[in-house]
């Protein structure tokens, strides 16, 4: 009879699988990889969040829209001034601005600094040095901002009439309130906040959005067709 006595191999060592490992070179390799497909995701993840909030600033703008075309059906057809008699308080001296006028039309608490609210558009750190509380500016060009307050009604051309834009950073947070007087004075374009990667948003008076650059040459005319 044979009997088997080599039950297991000699070399022992020889049945262990080899050790798995990465050489330097791979390593390298690997990180050089990882390094270029980040070069490529963070700009990609970047555009993306900018487009995602300037459609979040045009959605804040059409709803303050709303609210100012609201204002208008409730006063004779008349648009709100920068700051007015508080229509509550007939009787005393008290004023208020446009924006405590749409927290009351649209039933929203006043925006505070560092809050996600309708008055505060999300890029708006894209040009201010602080927290804003208010970022949106109302259009009174070709006049006093508290008196003559245009009339929707009268507008000859509203898809071109600008109602709403991005104001620039004036101060504590706070972005001009309006446009007013001259257009080509300190209280017209230059208020104007493109941060938007040079556009910027304008609610029109019939109601749309639309996206516009610096050097858009019907700038002038969006502004000053309140008055027309």
């Amino acid at each position: 009879m044979h009997i088997i006595t080599n039950l297991y191999p000699k070399n022992k060592q020889a049945t262990r699988p080899n050790n798995i490992g990465f050489t330097l070179i791979e390593l390298l390799a690997s990180i050089a990889i990882i390094g270029v497909l980040m070069a490529i995701l963070i700009p990609a993840i970047g555009r993306i969040k900018a487009s995602a909030q300037n459609a979040n600033c045009a959605s804040n703008m059409r709803e303050l829209g709303q609210g100012l075309l609201l204002f208008t059906q409730d006063n004779k057809g008349q648009l709100p001034l920068s700051i007015q008699p508080d229509p509550r308080k007939p009787d005393d001296d008290g004023t208020v601005s446009w924006q405590i006028l749409m927290m009351r039309q649209l039933d929203v608490p006043f925006a505070q600094r560092g809050d996600k609210s309708i008055f505060i558009c999300p890029s708006h750190r894209n040009t201010y040095p602080q927290d804003a509380y208010r970022t949106y500016a109302l259009n009174l060009s070709g006049a006093e901002p508290t008196v003559d307050a245009p009339r929707l009604l009268s507008l000859t051309n509203p898809s071109q009439t600008a109602l709403l834009v991005e104001s620039r950073h004036e101060s504590g947070g706070a972005g001009y309130v309006s446009l007013s007087r001259s257009i080509n004075g300190g209280s017209g374009k230059h208020r104007l906040d493109y941060r938007h990667n040079g556009q910027m948003n304008i609610f029109m008076a019939d109601g749309h959005i639309q996206s516009i650059s610096e050097d858009d040459p019907k700038i002038d005319d969006y502004l000053l067709n309140i008055r027309n």
